[in-house]
């Protein structure tokens, strides 16, 4: 919805058979297939730590660098279920698989927990981590210009005319 370039390019690869798995706290309307794990806001930590758990029970490492993390949530009939679709995922990716973290997970209490346990998640699947950060769209229009009161990278512009001139012009 808030970025439509991504959106277009999520679905485009889903139609050359990547797939997409997502953790929400809702329900999200999406225009391509996506298996999507609804978790309370409240349980997203507990999630993400319970599919760790249940990858290192199927035989991913859990990286070095966290080895000290305490992940005390065991593992779930719901992570193991993401667990077997992240296997799934991982083997068609080819060394392209993708963790993603929105806006919803920026503005979540817990942030820094949930983009710790993203990037072991990513280091056992042998992803990469990305930040979708909020109004991108907007963000981005400003950079190249498409505002009234700048021209691209902050360059400076003669003002336009006013409604007024333009509809007497």
């Amino acid at each position: 919805q808030e970025q439509p370039l991504l959106n277009h390019r999520i679905r485009h690869a889903t139609r050359f058979g990547a797939q997409v798995l997502a953790v929400n706290p809702r329900q999200v309307a999406f225009n391509y297939p996506i298996e999507q794990t609804v978790v309370a806001p409240s349980q997203m930590v507990a999630h993400l730590s319970a599919v760790i758990v249940g990858l290192v029970e199927v035989g991913f490492a859990l990286p070095v660098a966290y080895q000290s993390l305490a992940l005390k949530a065991p593992a779930t009939d719901a992570s193991r279920a993401m667990v077997q679709a992240l296997q799934q995922a991982q083997g068609a990716a080819h060394g392209k698989a993708v963790v993603l973290l929105g806006a919803m997970a920026q503005q979540h209490p817990h942030y820094t927990q949930l983009a710790t346990l993203a990037h072991v998640l990513a280091e056992q699947l042998g992803a990469v981590v990305g930040y979708l950060p909020e109004h991108a769209n907007s963000v981005g229009a400003t950079l190249v210009g498409v505002v009234p009161y700048q021209g691209a990278f902050g360059q400076t512009v003669s003002p336009g005319k006013s409604a007024t001139e333009a509809l007497n012009a």
